[in-house]
Formats: structure tokens, sequence, C-alpha cells
């Protein structure tokens, strides 16, 4: 038990330095695909060591091997932390659906911090997966309104700026895992989290509102799995 759930760590630090590389790279416009890793400051290639979870960046003593400058530590952070809140996530829930949602959470809240937009096309992936496995009539119209919101662009006429369609796609997702109650409780959590963190995010909207539904869902679901 101890080794598969340092396995699950190591994933998860793994997929939480290629989120970095997400924010990173997005919010420039450039590839998340190519090239390799780089360092920031001189684009030379890093070598694999460097690529090791947490352990990259003492391996490297912080530094560019090739213009000995000092490589970002904002990684290691968050590999320790996204490591840990997905070892967490297993131990509480390991269902392959629920964890497969879980890291696509994390990646839709990495490129809603980076661009202020959504890809919502993993979303709509998704819901027909679910349709297929749990077939209902109301996961047929929530991805029937889905269809309808994100190719019709039928909503943000109706919609302020600072909720997109990102989030109604994502709402209607968990409609469709869980119930009403069950979403009602995520966005009251995201809600919150907007109010406390405020002073420190109301100069930049709009607001990427992903990051505190993911947050909601990941709560909610773990105190539900821990009752």
């Amino acid at each position: 038990m101890i080794r598969f759930f340092s396995l699950i760590f190591i994933l998860g630090a793994s997929y939480g330095s290629f989120l970095g590389l997400v924010v990173f790279r997005e919010q420039r416009s450039l590839s998340i695909l190519h090239p390799r890793s780089y360092c920031d400051f001189c684009s030379f290639p890093l070598p694999l060591r460097a690529l090791i979870p947490i352990l990259g960046f003492f391996l490297m003593h912080g530094k560019c091997k090739h213009c000995q400058l000092q490589i970002p530590i904002y990684s290691v952070p968050l590999e320790l932390s996204i490591g840990s809140l997905t070892t967490v996530f297993v131990a509480q829930t390991f269902d392959l659906l629920l964890f497969f949602v879980f890291f696509l959470l994390l990646f839709l809240s990495a490129e809603d911090l980076a661009t202020k937009s959504l890809n919502s096309m993993p979303i709509l992936i998704v819901q027909i997966v679910l349709l297929l496995i749990h077939p209902s009539f109301s996961s047929l119209l929530l991805l029937f309104l889905a269809i309808l919101i994100n190719f019709f662009d039928m909503v943000p006429r109706l919609i302020t700026r600072q909720f997109g369609v990102g989030d109604i796609l994502l709402i209607l997702l968990f409609l469709q895992i869980g119930s009403w109650v069950f979403t009602v409780k995520i966005i009251f959590i995201a809600c919150c989290f907007v109010i406390l963190l405020y002073p420190f995010i109301k100069n930049k909207f709009p607001i990427p509102f992903v990051p505190f539904l993911s947050a909601g869902f990941i709560i909610i679901l773990l105190i539900q799995k821990s009752v």
C-alpha cells in the first residue's frame, strides 16, 4: 500500500510540474507539447535530472547549468501540493472516472488562470462518456444544453463578462456527475473562496472562476466520501 501511494504521489507531483508548464507557456501563447522543457532565461533544454519532480530543483542546485541563472523555485511547492492532493483524493475515492475528472479540473484551472478562457471540448467528451456509462434522460438533456451553449453561443449574450461559457459547461458536468444539491454546494464553496480572496484578486478581471469551482468540487467530494 505504501508503494502504491508513493507512486500516486509521484504521478501527482509530475502532473503538478506539467501544470506549471501549462500556465507558463499558455500565458505566452506557446505550445504545451513542444519543445521539451527549457530554461526560462536562456532557452537551453533542461537535462533529464532537472525534470524529476521536486528533487530536480535540488539536483540542479537551483541553477541552470548553461547560463547559471536561478531556476524559479515555485515548481517545488506546486509539485508538492498537487502530489499531496492527488494522494489524498485517491485515498478517499479511488474511482477511475472521478480521478480523470480530478485531473481534468486541475488542467482546466491552470488553463483558466493562464488565459482566462477554456477549451470546452474535454468537458463535452467527459459528458458523453458519463452518458454512455450511466444513460439517463437528464444526462442526455444536460449534454444537449452543453452542446447548444458551446456551439451556438446562446448564453454569452445573457451573462456578464465575469461568468463565461466554460464555467457554465463545468456546472452542467457537475450536475451530470452528482445532483442539484451537490452542484449548489460546489457553487457555494466556490463563491466563498472568491469572497475571501476578493481583496487580492479584485484587479484581475475577469476573475478565473474555474479554479474555485474545481476546489469546491474536490472539497465537497472528499467530504462526502469521508462521511
